[in-house]
């Protein structure tokens, strides 16, 4: 067990590639994921670090970042996502994302701090596309 010493948030995002996975394949859906990681990640801050935690999931560790700054780092995202419009020559998709945040400030380990984040994703999903939660 990981003891959480300093202050840092986490960001679980989640792209609703389903359409795209049906309709082009995984292969396509999972290019979709890893170009989105790339971009985050490009624009993120050098300590920042960017995963892909599962299908459609992202997830973004912030250190000496607040939830508060997390939730404008999420807009930041979610304005990337939204951003985006998928073209195969005969449909249009327009890619949406919810996120979950969390932080340590409350949390005594990491894994407290990752299924906060998870738990705030689980509200995100179920308020519907493109929001964003924190714990």
């Amino acid at each position: 067990m990981l003891r959480v010493t300093t202050t840092a948030s986490f960001c679980s995002a989640w792209m609703d590639s389903t359409e795209i996975q049906d309709r082009d394949g995984p292969e396509w859906a999972q290019a979709l994921v890893s170009s989105m990681q790339s971009q985050i990640n490009e624009g993120s801050r050098e300590a920042d670090s960017v995963y892909q935690t599962d299908g459609g999931s992202l997830a973004v560790l912030l250190p000496k970042t607040s939830v508060a700054r997390a939730v404008e780092v999420s807009k930041k995202v979610h304005v990337l996502v939204a951003g985006l419009h998928l073209k195969d020559g005969i449909e249009s998709t327009q890619l949406t994302a919810c996120m979950g945040i969390a932080g340590t400030k409350h949390a005594r380990t990491a894994e407290e701090v990752f299924s906060n984040a998870k738990d705030a994703l689980l509200l995100a999903k179920a308020e519907g596309a493109n929001t964003i939660k924190s714990a």
